[in-house]
């Protein structure tokens, strides 16, 4: 992504610098072998796969007694958590598509994704909270995250409006001019 210098990535470069990596097939005896050596060195194991993924590996929480941090679109837990999904049917599920778009008419998604930002915001301050509960109580955790969820913090006024006065949210006109 972006401009090259000698073949390589700038962008790359500029957010992996120092930074040390492995490619691993875990679904191989030999690098489940070799992941389960490596575990014992880290605090946290990220798993960003379909919900039963890493336990099918016999590598789901637990197993290392460490921060076992899931994101998802659906969640690890439900009816919808392998469901087949992108961004734009999370956001439609979610609601946020009937909040954007053009009133008494269509809908959008809402660009940028910030469904996936405010979703990564909840993973990584969740793994932080849990690292420092950790260090005071030695218990590991278990962290899952889904997109869904976070897309419904968007649209938290609208439930609340809804129990409380009965009044429906309507689409706002993101293409209306405003003065």
């Amino acid at each position: 992504m972006g401009t090259y210098q000698k073949g390589d990535s700038l962008y790359f470069n500029y957010l992996n610098r120092g930074k040390k990596s492995i490619i691993l097939d875990i679904t191989t005896a030999e690098g489940t072998e070799i992941l389960e050596k490596l575990i014992p060195f880290y605090d946290v194991i990220c798993v960003g796969e379909e919900a039963g993924y890493m336990e099918s590996l016999g590598l789901g929480y637990g197993k290392p007694d460490i921060i076992y941090a899931s994101y998802s679109y659906y969640g690890e837990i439900g009816s919808y958590k392998n469901k087949p999904v992108s961004s734009l049917t999370a956001q439609a599920k979610g609601v946020a598509m009937d909040m954007t778009g053009v009133h008494n008419a269509y809908s959008v998604q809402s660009a940028p994704s910030i469904a996936e930002h405010d979703s990564a915001a909840y993973f990584a301050t969740r793994i932080v909270m849990d690292l420092i509960d950790w260090n005071s109580r030695g218990i590991s955790q278990k962290v899952d995250i889904a997109l869904l969820d976070s897309i419904y913090s968007y649209i938290e006024a609208a439930p609340e409006v809804f129990s409380t006065v009965r009044e429906v949210h309507k689409r706002k006109d993101n293409f209306k001019k405003v003065l």
